[in-house]
């Protein structure tokens, strides 16, 4: 019955870690992505001193904001963690000064994507013996 979907079902105590993953990012990011969706003048002034465009402060807001709740859903959880992989680590690319919590939301979506992968991006098994 599984190879009728693409994702493959966490045991217990791995869906417990990432939703433990899932949680101390949401509760590091819903802060940021709050205040990116009504924005300060100082945010703006800020993305547009990177040189990045102004909507931008609405689409990592709403990332921030989404991401994490998208993580606890098992079955879309990889497309979470992926997004907020991606914006952590633009974060620390264009920020310079980036803090821990930064690379610690980072790495731990990294670790989330990895175990909840989809099932096309798992590795296949080799045929090691064809039988007639």
């Amino acid at each position: 019955m599984e190879s009728r979907f693409l994702w493959k079902r966490l045991s217990w105590p791995l869906q417990v870690v990432v939703w433990l993953f899932a949680f101390y990012i949401a509760w590091n990011l819903f802060p940021h992505g709050y205040e990116k969706l009504a924005p300060t003048e100082g945010i703006i002034n800020f993305f547009t001193s990177l040189g990045l465009p102004v909507w931008l402060v609405y689409v990592v807001g709403v990332i921030e904001v989404l991401a994490p709740i998208i993580m606890f859903a098992p079955q879309i959880s990889y497309y979470g963690a992926v997004s907020v992989f991606i914006v952590m680590g633009f974060a620390t690319y264009y920020s310079g000064a980036a803090n821990s919590v930064t690379y610690i939301s980072a790495f731990l979506a990294l670790i989330v994507a990895v175990l909840t992968r989809p099932g096309f991006l798992r590795k296949k098994p080799k045929i090691t013996r064809i039988s007639v």
